[in-house]
C-alpha cells in the first residue's frame, strides 16, 4: 500500500491518475467528510493499492483532513509514503515533509514541478537532498509526464525511513527525554501528546502538565514552539539544496532611453521659459 501525501497544489493528484489510470475508487472515510481517492496499478504482475491523501499543510491540525491524514500516518496504514513537493516553492512544502520524516515511516520524495523550477532558474541538488533526510528524491513534471514511470518502482524498491532530525527548543528535547523515558513512549508520541493528541491517557496527562510548565517559561503555545523551529529547519535545509540562479537586469534599448527622459523635459522647459522671456 502506498500512499501519496502533500501540501495542496503540488500536483499530487495529476500523479495519482498518471499512476492509476481507470478504476479509481472513491470513499468516504469513517467519522468524517472526507472522501479519499484509492487506485490499483499491477507492477511487474503484483497488485500495488494508491490513496492519495488529501492536501494538507500540516499533520497537527485540528481539520477532518489534518486529523484524517493523520491518523493514517500513525497507524501505519501505508508501506511507503510517497511524498509530494512543489520544486517551485520547495521551502514553504519542507514543513510538512519535516513532519512526515518524524513519523520514522519508509518513505521517498517527488519534487513536482522541475520544469516550473527551471523556468525561474531554481536548482535542486537532489543528491544532497537524499543525503541530507535520508531518503531516495525524484524530480518530476507531471504536466509533462517526466519520470513519473519512475515513481511506483523507487517507492517499492528504495524507500527509506529518514534520518534527519529537527532540534527542537531545550525545553521540548528534555520533556522528549523525560516523557519518553516515563512512558516509553517514542518521540513523535511525545511531540503529539505535547499539544494534546494522542491516545495514551497516562502520557497525555504528564505531558499536559510538562507542556504548562513550557507555555508558561516561553509565554506562548507549545504548538508554536514546535512550529517556529519546524520553520527554522526547513529554512536552513533549503539553503543548503537550492540554487538559484542570478536575476540578469534588462538593458534593453528602451531602458536607457526611457532613463534621460524626465530631465529632456525638464530642459526642454527651462529653454522654453528662456525663451519666452527674451521674445517678451
Amino acid at each position: 500500500k502506498i500512499g501519496l501525501i502533500g501540501n495542496p497544489n503540488v500536483g499530487k493528484s495529476l500523479i495519482f491518475s498518471h499512476l492509476t489510470g481507470i478504476g479509481v475508487e472513491v470513499s468516504n472515510y469513517p467519522g468524517t467528510t472526507v472522501d479519499i481517492l484509492s487506485g490499483v496499478s499491477c507492477i511487474n504482475r503484483l497488485p500495488v493499492e494508491i490513496t492519495d491523501l488529501p492536501g494538507i499543510y500540516s499533520l497537527d491540525g485540528e481539520s477532518d483532513e489534518e486529523r484524517l491524514v493523520r491518523d493514517l500516518v500513525t497507524s501505519r496504514s501505508f508501506d511507503v509514503l510517497v511524498m509530494v513537493l512543489d520544486a517551485a516553492h520547495l521551502e514553504r512544502n519542507l514543513y510538512l515533509f519535516l513532519q512526515v520524516l518524524e513519523h520514522q515511516v519508509p518513505m521517498i520524495a517527488v519534487l513536482n514541478m522541475a520544469d516550473e523550477a527551471e523556468e525561474q532558474g531554481i536548482s535542486i541538488n537532489t543528491q544532497a537532498f537524499s543525503d541530507i533526510c535520508g531518503v531516495p528524491v525524484l524530480l518530476t513534471a507531471a504536466t509533462i509526464g517526466k519520470n513519473l514511470p519512475e515513481i511506483i518502482p523507487l517507492a517499492l524498491e528504495k524507500a527509506a525511513i529518514g534520518h534527519f532530525q529537527v532540534s527542537y527548543d531545550r525545553h521540548i528535547e528534555a520533556a522528549i527525554r523525560t516523557l519518553g523515558r516515563l512512558s516509553g513512549a517514542d518521540r513523535i508520541s511525545v511531540l503529539l501528546a505535547l499539544q494534546g493528541i494522542g491516545t495514551d491517557v497516562l502520557l497525555l496527562e504528564g505531558a499536559a502538565t510538562i507542556a504548562k510548565e513550557i507555555e508558561e517559561e516561553h509565554q506562548m503555545p507549545v504548538s508554536r514552539i514546535l512550529a517556529g523551529n519546524r520553520h527554522h529547519a526547513a529554512t536552513e535545509l533549503s539553503k543548503q539544496v537550492i540554487t538559484r540562479a542570478p536575476v540578469k537586469e534588462s538593458r534593453g534599448p528602451d531602458r536607457w532611453l526611457l532613463r534621460p527622459f524626465p530631465g529632456v523635459l525638464i530642459m526642454a522647459g527651462v529653454l522654453i521659459s528662456l525663451l519666452l522671456c527674451v521674445f517678451m
